[in-house]
């Protein structure tokens, strides 16, 4: 239904005010090369009738530099430039073995770097006993990367196993989205559009770039500092001191109750934490000499660790 389409627009773009301005979104060319496959969207034609063109972006962050690159060029020579907008997304992204592209959010993503789990030890204890915890997401030795940046896709980035596959992440925040309006700023694009924005708090560091981008023509490209990847261990909110490694071994205090045991993680603009309970149990009160009357101990909380 290309010229349908195309002559749709037509007549809409007739039937709008004079100042009204329409703007079109064009899904991401398929293929690669000078020719790419536009599908049903007539690039020339519709760029004739529109005032805006949006490209949506290559959602595969390992191919988007690349894939984009041929897309604009490909894009302006048949539109003009300024009528060009590049769509930024606020998603982080991930894929599961080799199944597609999924989006999450910045705060979620890095909450799955997180996930402290109980390798050794039990989630009730009594006080003394060691519980071990793992943020086996960001653990080399089981199989992760650990939080860094990738310079092939020029985005936080970190990896895992998960039952014998692997899962790769690409977080988007305010560097990647620099790298990403760089591209805009290099073929003097019309603009950039946010993408469901409001959807995510979070997202709204985003701004930065972009501001900066729509007051100077052109981001400042740069890169997290790798000191903001270190971890960080915390009990019960306060941070335990030279405990960067990805397993924690934390001796249970004498105080009964739950007790929070929390990974943070950062990607160099943001930091999330994750957390699991660990409940102590209160030693029992000794019996009186007279055996006259039984005193318990506090009841120990039932269920078992929430995560």
């Amino acid at each position: 239904m290309r010229e349908a389409f195309t002559t749709f627009l037509t007549d809409l773009n007739a039937a709008l005010p004079e100042e009204v301005r329409l703007s079109v979104v064009v899904p991401t060319p398929q293929g690669s090369g000078e020719q790419l496959d536009t599908g049903a969207y007539d690039l020339r034609s519709i760029g004739e009738v529109a005032d805006f063109v949006k490209l949506v972006p290559e959602r595969d962050q390992t191919v988007y530099r690349a894939r984009m690159g041929e897309v604009m060029r490909y894009a302006v020579a048949q539109v003009p430039a300024q009528k060009i907008i590049l769509i930024l997304s606020p998603n982080s992204t991930f894929r599961v073995g080799d199944a597609g592209i999924g989006a999450t959010s910045q705060v979620q993503a890095l909450a799955i770097a997180a996930n402290p789990q109980i390798v050794e030890g039990t989630a009730t204890v009594a006080p003394g006993d060691d519980v071990t915890v793992i943020g086996r997401n960001v653990d080399s030795q089981s199989g992760a990367s650990g939080i860094d940046f990738d310079e092939a896709a020029l985005a936080v980035s970190f990896s895992f196993q998960q039952e014998g596959q692997n899962v790769q992440y690409w977080i988007e925040n305010r560097f990647s989205a620099a790298f990403k309006l760089d591209l805009a700023s290099q073929f003097q694009l019309g603009g950039v559009a946010l993408e469901n924005i409001a959807e995510d708090p979070n997202a709204a560091s985003l701004w930065v770039p972009v501001q900066e981008y729509a007051e100077s023509g052109a981001p400042t490209l740069l890169r997290p500092n790798a000191a903001s990847f270190a971890l960080e261990w915390r009990v019960d909110g306060a941070p335990v001191e030279g405990q960067t490694n990805p397993t924690f071994v934390w001796t249970a205090v004498p105080a009964g109750g739950e007790h929070t045991i929390a990974l943070v993680v950062s990607d160099g603009d943001i930091r999330v934490g994750a957390e699991l309970v660990a409940v102590v149990e209160a030693a029992a009160a000794p019996d009186d000499d007279d055996d006259e009357e039984e005193v318990g101990g506090t009841p120990t909380p039932e269920g078992d660790a929430a995560e």
